[in-house]
């Protein structure tokens, strides 16, 4: 028996049709698989991979990304890790959070090389690529939306 996925503010792709009663972790839908192409790629794990959590119910590891995620004391996450190739090699990102939980910092590593870090103060956006490259305007959080560049306007 199948049933139409609806999600309220997210958008959702209307040919992708789940199984009632089917697992979703394990992927089986009817429909196009177009999940595969999102982020979901039930290839790399085993037919008997889990998720794995801590004992607040953070997910640790994702076994259909090969993701490892670590939390701080606000239980939010802090690291992100993905193995890259053979020989250990792995992309990180870091996330730096005030007091209150409000993000500071991501910092994107790619192979101990730093890619870009993008700062967030107080709904501004700044990215700074590498480890010392120039540090750009990204976004303009307001109430009304945001404004980013448009080569040397912003929209």
């Amino acid at each position: 028996m199948l049933f139409d996925a609806v999600v309220k503010g997210v958008g959702v792709n209307p040919g992708i049709r789940f199984l009632r009663g089917e697992n979703i972790q394990a992927g089986r839908l009817a429909g196009s698989g177009s999940l595969a192409r999102r982020g979901f790629n039930p290839g790399i794990a085993s037919g008997t991979a889990t998720y794995i959590y801590d004992a607040n119910g953070n997910m640790t590891y994702d076994p259909y990304k090969d993701l490892s995620l670590l939390y701080n004391h606000l239980n939010l996450p802090k690291q992100m890790t993905i193995p890259v190739g053979t020989g250990g090699a792995e992309r990180n990102i870091y996330l730096l959070y005030d007091h209150a939980g409000k993000k500071l910092r991501k910092t994107v590593n790619d192979q101990g090389a730093v890619v870009y870090t993008q700062d967030y103060v107080n709904g501004l956006e700044y990215r700074t690529t590498g480890s010392g490259g120039a540090l750009t305007l990204e976004a303009v959080y307001h109430d009304e939306g945001r404004i980013t560049p448009n080569g040397t306007n912003y929209q």
